[in-house]
């Protein structure tokens, strides 16, 4: 009876998360009207797919640098609903709703309290990047979906004890990492955390078999699925078709090495859990009324979290054991997170919405630290109130630059508070306003303009 009871109760909190997630991100879905930041790219080439040069606006495809699984999702919300902002971002709403019900999933896993699953999954619910991202038809909320999924389904060949070749899990993982690779490539460093996982959760004297295994699954299969992903992308014989892959494929690397420009907004590792460089997806000051779109973080969520993966990652290395929570959240957390500081070394346009990824694991993780401050009686469950609560907050206070809506300059400048930005925005009568240029130096101080 308690155990139909517990079942029933976890799926109700599921559902209520679901809910609340998809809810908050459906309201005004179409604003703003237009295409922006890099929805001009994803949403045209999408549109180009299923609707033709006509309706789109373009006669070739502008964002080949990336693969198709994101564009081709996009696509289908296209299908579905034409050309508009609701088609464009529905797929990007249902990925980023998701993201949050499996997070729930994968919390449950961990922690084995729906209390604390629902707390991981409700951080995420209003974490302000990710709630842009949800909606907005940008490649990386589908690059999270699957890494979320992988991680999940991981866990569950985990806790089903999964050995030997034949793991459906693990075969779902594999299929998952693919097909955030197949989304855009940053997808790949979820093998760095997961790999080694699956090795550790093996029993010790069956290690060697387990990395053969993992390799296949994690390894293997997301190459197929990736190669898969571009099944009717190119209009050659089957004899020209790999030739033409591997072009394709050499010169989206060749791009991504090139890419030594500067950009206004652009910043390193390092800035984003500071949160020192957001982006201005979208801004319009008229007659006085600022509208904006912010990728802006939570630093009630993102410092507790990185806290919460600081010790996870100090707990798996005192205990030398990978069962728990703790080696899962500090593997995934750096494995999306820290191969950044090398790959960005001589590289140009790195943004925030890099480390989108890692934020249900900086939710996880500032849920570990919450149920261990938990237990301290009084003063540990005030100190998570009161950060919850912070958290809370911050969103309600951020919504309307998240979703454009009108606010006066002044409203606006108690929201956008540092403005360290040098000759990155120009001064009007109502206030400074972002300078939009292509080319450009980021500022050199906290500039959130």
């Amino acid at each position: 009876m308690r155990s139909w009871l517990g079942a029933r109760s976890a799926l109700l909190a599921l559902l209520l998360v679901a809910l609340f997630a998809g809810g908050l991100r459906a309201y005004a879905l179409s604003s703003p009207g237009t295409t922006v930041w890099d929805e001009w790219f994803y949403a045209r080439d999408a549109c180009l797919e299923v609707k033709g040069p006509a309706v789109c606006h373009r006669s070739s495809e502008q964002s080949n640098v990336h693969p198709p699984v994101g564009k081709r999702l996009i696509a289908l919300g296209i299908r579905l609903f034409g050309f508009t902002p609701f088609g464009w971002r529905i797929f990007a709403w249902a990925a980023g709703t998701l993201t949050v019900a499996l997070l729930y999933l994968l919390a449950l896993r961990l922690f084995g309290s729906v209390g604390w699953a629902l707390f991981s999954a409700g951080l995420l619910a209003i974490d302000p990047l990710h709630f842009v991202h949800s909606r907005l038809a940008l490649l990386d909320v589908f690059v999270t979906l699957f890494v979320v999924a992988a991680t999940l389904f991981a866990v569950l060949d985990r806790d089903r004890g999964g050995e030997g070749l034949f793991r459906p899990w693990l075969a779902l993982c594999g299929v998952s990492v693919g097909l955030a690779i197949a989304s855009k490539w940053s997808g790949a460093l979820i093998i760095l955390g997961l790999l080694p996982l699956v090795v550790a959760w093996a029993p010790p004297g069956r290690r060697r078999r387990a990395a053969l295994t993992a390799a296949t699954w994690l390894v293997v299969v997301p190459l197929i699925v990736y190669t898969a992903s571009y099944a009717g992308r190119f209009h050659t014989g089957i004899a020209g078709w790999p030739h033409t892959f591997a072009r394709r494929q050499l010169h989206m690397l060749r791009f991504h090495i090139d890419l030594s420009s500067g950009q206004q907004y652009q910043s390193r590792p390092w800035e984003w859990l500071a949160i020192r460089r957001p982006i201005a997806y979208f801004f319009s000051a008229y007659q006085g009324r600022y509208r904006e779109v912010i990728a802006i973080g939570t630093p009630f969520v993102w410092w507790p979290g990185a806290v919460g993966v600081l010790v996870a990652a100090w707990s798996t290395l005192r205990k030398r054991s990978a069962g728990g929570a703790a080696p899962v959240i500090a593997a995934c957390a750096c494995a999306c997170y820290l191969p950044w500081f090398a790959l960005s070394a001589d590289r140009g346009f790195v943004f925030i919405y890099y480390v989108l990824p890692v934020v249900p694991f900086l939710c996880l993780g500032a849920a570990l630290v919450a149920r261990r401050l938990w237990c301290l009686r009084l003063p540990g469950r005030a100190v998570v109130s009161i950060l919850t609560v912070l958290a809370v907050v911050w969103f309600a206070l951020y919504y309307p630059v998240l979703t454009a809506r009108p606010l006066s300059g002044a409203e606006w400048k108690q929201r956008i508070f540092l403005r360290d930005c040098g000759r990155t925005v120009k001064q009007t009568k109502y206030g400074p306003v972002p300078l939009f240029t292509t080319f450009a130096h980021p500022p050199g101080g906290w500039c959130w303009v």
